[in-house]
């Protein structure tokens, strides 16, 4: 037997065994072939200097998905949770609604994140905060969430200063983190979770189709339905295949056109009404 053909033996036993061990462990198949997608790329690396023949991780098969999609809220439910929402949970809302953010990022934003004169928010995700080529996302504003800060009263005058100093200082999970306190903002406004049943280790467990993640998928989605091209939506959201550390002006100005196509969910569809939906203090 080779060298090459032993080490691929070899391989098909010890990944396949890894990927089962995350299963056992409780994780969901989409991970597990991450898990195993992380390891072919380092061994891809040790053949490319010579360390290995083979890249023992090729040969071990992706599992079947078998994770619940994640719904997008209707328009009708956001409208719920914004009427149920302190001025806090309201801004967290509209960058979760309009912009796709996630939890952590969101909640962590300060004013040194805004950029007024360009009507912009820049930050770095949280979810590559550890990378070694992390980049700056800079998206623009929805006139909804412009109007929305420069509503805010100015508490304190350093950059730094947290936009929400309430949910700024809670932990993202936990039985009082900003996960829980989301929960029990849609129970508050009549939004139902919607559980559905993810399959691990051959056993069903719960999971929740709707939580603020689904802001992003709805974000995204009203892009989709506002006629906003897959390219564009991949900028926006903030994909890393088409992230740029910073827009020209040219470029802010087309991708803020974009935005702009997604409607307000501040107000009632019925133009009769046109009233701003009242807002908890």
């Amino acid at each position: 037997m080779t060298a090459k053909s032993t080490a691929r033996r070899y391989g098909d036993v010890v990944e396949a065994s890894f990927r089962d061990d995350c299963i056992k462990e409780g994780r969901a198949n989409k991970t597990a072939n991450m898990a195993v997608k992380t390891l072919r790329i380092a061994f891809n690396t040790a053949r490319r200097q010579g360390m290995i023949l083979s890249n023992p991780a090729e040969a071990v098969e992706s599992l079947p998905e078998n994770s619940v999609s994640r719904d997008v809220f209707t328009r009708d439910q956001i409208q719920a949770l914004i009427s149920a929402a302190n001025i806090e949970w309201l801004g967290m809302i509209l960058l979760g609604a309009y912009h796709g953010l996630r939890l952590g990022d969101a909640a962590r934003l300060t004013w040194a994140n805004i950029d007024m004169e360009r009507r912009s928010i820049r930050y770095f995700p949280e979810k590559e905060r550890k990378t070694a080529n992390r980049k700056e996302q800079e998206i623009p504003m929805h006139k909804d969430v412009e109007d929305y800060l420069l509503s805010l009263p100015l508490r304190n005058n350093k950059p730094d200063a947290a936009i929400f100093p309430k949910l700024s200082k809670k932990r993202a999970s936990g039985r009082n983190g900003l996960s829980e306190t989301f929960v029990g903002l849609m129970k508050r406004a009549g939004v139902a979770r919607d559980p559905g049943v993810e399959q691990v280790n051959g056993q069903g467990r719960q999971v929740y189709k709707l939580s603020f993640d689904s802001f992003r998928h709805t974000a995204i989605s009203a892009m989709a339905n506002a006629g906003v091209s897959k390219e564009r939506r991949m900028k926006l959201a903030g994909h890393k295949s088409n992230v740029h550390e910073r827009y020209t002006h040219h470029e802010l100005e087309a991708l803020r056109l974009e935005v702009e196509k997604v409607e307000s969910i501040l107000e009632d569809e019925d133009p009769d009404k046109g009233k701003p939906l009242n807002r908890t203090p």
